[in-house]
């Protein structure tokens, strides 16, 4: 009977290239098993527990493979850039088995400036040509100076982006890896995408949630920097920034003397939901600070637009307002926690004013009243999609629900 650490040491023997540094093997149970090579000797150092140990080990070596199931992944790290090759002899529904693969083996870590953006829709054979379309759409975008994010406009050509694009994609093709799927991204910025014509084209949202989980693999150019420099400058560094502390700090007492004396807080006894006067007493909003009246003002202008599109029937809105995205929802449930189906206009011209308005609004329904009414606001950044704003309210919902149930 063989010995199951030979076997994964053949099987790892297999998967190192001459350029591989360490190997990480995923299974469907139990932790991953990471492996190095040091003199052409495969070691077995045993499961990686957390994820921070897997962050360590990237953050080491130049570059690493992973391989789970029939999908490779070839990650490579640079000063600069990151670039992601994925290769796999199964193409039926890639991308589902990719994304849900990638969400269980890293932490999902939300950046507000992940850019999504097809690059190229073309399609392309594998191998050698792979690069020169790539470098072709660079080259193209540097010439006229184009954003590869035409809203937000903020994120700008490098000219040094083509040759450390050429280099790594040489390094892949070396290697003699199966490549089906190349994504290159800096920081968590994506500039490049491309594929070949066994798989099937990614549209903005899919390259928008793939980037979001793959981002979290990978420490930025900046915090590369930050390690490389030697230990006087990082001491010199922690100097100006507890220095930089201690003056906010100062600053954050002063602003909350001058806050103490705007900020009326009600009692403890009125911080709460008054049900028979249909009134909800609560801290009010910090009126000393910018911040403070910003946020104030975008929550009553959900409020008002949600109100209008209430009287107008709907139950549920997704507004994009300039840079914001609001989201209102109202709903029903019976006593199994079951939503219950409204019409697509609510009958709000025959609810009575005189009582409460969503007790008269179920029994106009005819819901009877052992039913829970439930009214979600919701503020976003606009950058977020509609999608993972609907998804996120539930989420968020079931969250709150659960704590109330604990209460």
């Amino acid at each position: 009977m063989q010995d199951p650490n030979n076997e994964n040491q053949e099987e790892s023997e297999q998967l190192f290239g001459n350029e591989l540094q360490f190997l990480v093997l995923y299974s469907r149970t139990g932790n991953p098993i990471y492996f190095t090579k040091q003199d052409n000797q495969i070691i077995n150092l045993g499961p990686i527990t957390t994820s921070q140990e897997l962050f360590f080990h990237m953050y080491q070596q130049k570059f690493a493979y992973v391989c789970c199931g029939s999908t490779k992944f070839v990650f490579y790290n640079y000063s600069t850039l990151n670039f992601i090759a994925i290769g796999s002899k199964e193409t039926v529904h890639l991308l589902k088995r990719l994304l849900i693969t990638v969400k269980n083996l890293f932490f999902f870590r939300f950046g507000l400036d992940v850019m999504k953006k097809v690059l190229l829709d073309g399609v392309l054979s594998n191998g050698q040509s792979l690069i020169s379309p790539l470098l072709d759409n660079l080259i193209r975008l540097s010439k006229t100076n184009q954003s590869f994010l035409v809203q937000a406009n903020c994120f700008e050509f490098h000219k040094n982006v083509i040759s450390q694009v050429e280099e790594i994609l040489q390094d892949v093709l070396d290697s003699n890896e199966e490549i089906e799927m190349v994504i290159v991204f800096q920081d968590t910025k994506l500039i490049g995408y491309v594929h070949t014509e066994n798989i099937e084209i990614l549209n903005s949202k899919d390259i928008f949630l793939l980037i979001v989980y793959l981002q979290s693999l990978f420490y930025n150019s900046s915090d590369i920097k930050k390690r490389n420099k030697s230990s006087d400058q990082e001491e010199e560094l922690k100097e100006e920034k507890n220095e930089k502390e201690i003056e906010k700090e100062k600053e954050k007492e002063k602003e909350k003397k001058k806050d103490e004396e705007i900020i009326n807080l009600p009692s403890q006894k009125e911080d709460e939901i008054k049900k028979e006067e249909n009134v909800i007493y609560s801290p009010s909003i910090d009126q000393g600070t910018k911040g403070g009246l910003l946020i104030k003002d975008l929550v009553w202008d959900l409020f008002s637009k949600s109100q209008n599109y209430l009287m107008k029937g709907c139950s549920s809105m997704v507004l994009k307002v300039n840079e914001w995205c609001y989201s209102y929802n109202l709903w029903f449930e019976d006593e199994n926690q079951n939503v219950i189906p409204l019409p697509k206009k609510l009958p709000l011209d025959e609810i009575d004013d005189n009582k409460d308005f969503y007790e008269s609004l179920s029994v106009k329904l005819g819901l009877g009243k052992k039913v829970n009414c439930w009214e979600l606001f919701t503020l976003y950044l606009g950058i977020v999609p509609y999608e993972i704003c609907i998804e996120f309210n539930w989420e968020l919902y079931k969250d709150i629900y659960n704590r109330v149930i604990e209460d």
